[in-house]
């Protein structure tokens, strides 16, 4: 009886220390946002490197772009277009596919095997949500655009050349994209289930030499440092979606038309009947009005437009976005620029042909206004 109780303590004991190390997800080293990212449901049409079937715009990617997330190597780093790198997540009933668009001013893959690390390379790792010390319980996969691959690490002991990784890669005018399927019954210890937390941390090698002189981190710090968390991913039940593409495609070309100053273009992404709703001002009803009011804009003004996506869902043909934005709108005729911070919330409807157009639009500013002197 006495046995059975110190085994039931140990019992106790082993679940308070993994409820103990059970950790959040990293947070971003800069703006400090839970690194967290949805893995959507979907399957590329063929691991070929062509990432046009993946909808990347309906995506939330992991992204490696700043000096923050450089955790050795920093001095050599010349910014995002010396080297940095987009990861994007989907999965299906059997695999877990990888798209890496990567950007990479000069290509130096002259290492084999297990060294692949030692040159240009991606990193991808899969992880418990527990933080601990050492290289206990995440699997860690390496590959480029030679495409090589290895798997360093795994909860099984079983790491090494990696048969079972499909791997297809295309050189860009500015780097290269790599396409990776992964059969995750081969990582059998994580929850490949929908709404399981798996941990993900996303890195990669640079070098414009013979050995690696920079790596870089989604989390900031040293690639296998899981003591203090990786990011995660959350497996979805929602599918890749279209439509969402297509609205967001459509939101970057208002921007392009506004910066451009191509008045036909932005107004053609509206229906004949929008009702445009901006601040401090009567809405408009249809494209006459429309064009009425903002054909002395674009005419007087050059603009410097980013839009943020937020949120973006469809629902049948109609469909809703929100956002944040950024405007510099400067007078041509010279004179003080105008700066406007602001959100956005559009209502968009599916045409005919089965575009998507602006149907409803209200913005206003994120700042109070200025008071008169």
């Amino acid at each position: 009886m006495l046995a059975k109780k110190y085994f039931l303590v140990g019992i106790f004991t082993l679940l308070s220390v993994s409820l103990a190390i059970a950790a959040p997800p990293a947070v971003h080293p800069t703006t400090g946002e839970p690194l967290v990212i949805d893995c959507l449901r979907g399957t590329p049409d063929a691991i070929d490197g062509d990432l046009s079937d993946w909808n990347l715009g309906a995506m939330t990617p992991a992204i490696l772009d700043m000096e923050e997330q450089i955790p050795q190597g920093a001095a050599t780093w010349d910014g995002p277009e010396d080297s940095s790198g987009e990861f994007y997540l989907l999965w299906d009933d059997e695999n877990i596919y990888i798209a890496v668009v990567m950007k990479d001013e000069k290509l130096s893959m002259n290492k084999t095997g297990g060294n692949i690390w030692n040159a240009d390379a991606v990193e991808i790792f899969f992880s418990t949500t527990n933080a601990v010390a050492g290289h206990n319980e995440h699997y860690q996969y390496g590959f480029n655009a030679n495409e090589q691959k290895w798997n360093w690490d795994d909860m099984e002991g079983s790491g090494g050349a990696v048969d079972y990784l499909q791997i297809a890669s295309t050189e860009t005018a500015d780097g290269y994209v790599c396409e990776v399927s992964i059969p995750y019954g081969e990582i059998t210890p994580l929850d490949w289930s929908v709404g399981s937390t798996i941990g993900f941390n996303a890195v990669f090698d640079d070098t414009d030499n013979d050995n690696r002189e920079l790596q870089m981190t989604w989390t900031g710090r040293t690639a296998h440092d899981q003591s203090l968390g990786f990011g995660h991913m959350v497996l979805s039940d929602d599918p890749v979606s279209a439509d969402v593409a297509a609205i967001e495609e459509l939101l970057d070309l208002y921007a392009v038309a506004m910066n451009t100053g191509d008045l036909e273009l932005w107004l053609s992404l509206h229906t004949d009947d929008i009702v445009k709703m901006p601040p401090d001002a009567p809405a408009s009803f249809g494209q006459e009005q429309l064009r009425a009011n903002l054909e002395p804009l674009f005419d007087n003004f050059t603009f410097e437009m980013a839009i943020y996506t937020v949120e973006t869902q469809v629902d049948g043909d109609l469909g809703y976005s929100w956002c944040f934005y950024t405007s510099l709108m400067t007078p041509k005729a010279g004179g003080e620029p105008i700066f406007t911070d602001g959100k956005a919330l559009s209502i968009l409807k599916r045409q005919p042909d089965g575009s998507w157009k602006l149907s409803h639009d209200c913005f206003n500013s994120n700042v109070p206004p200025a008071p008169v002197e």
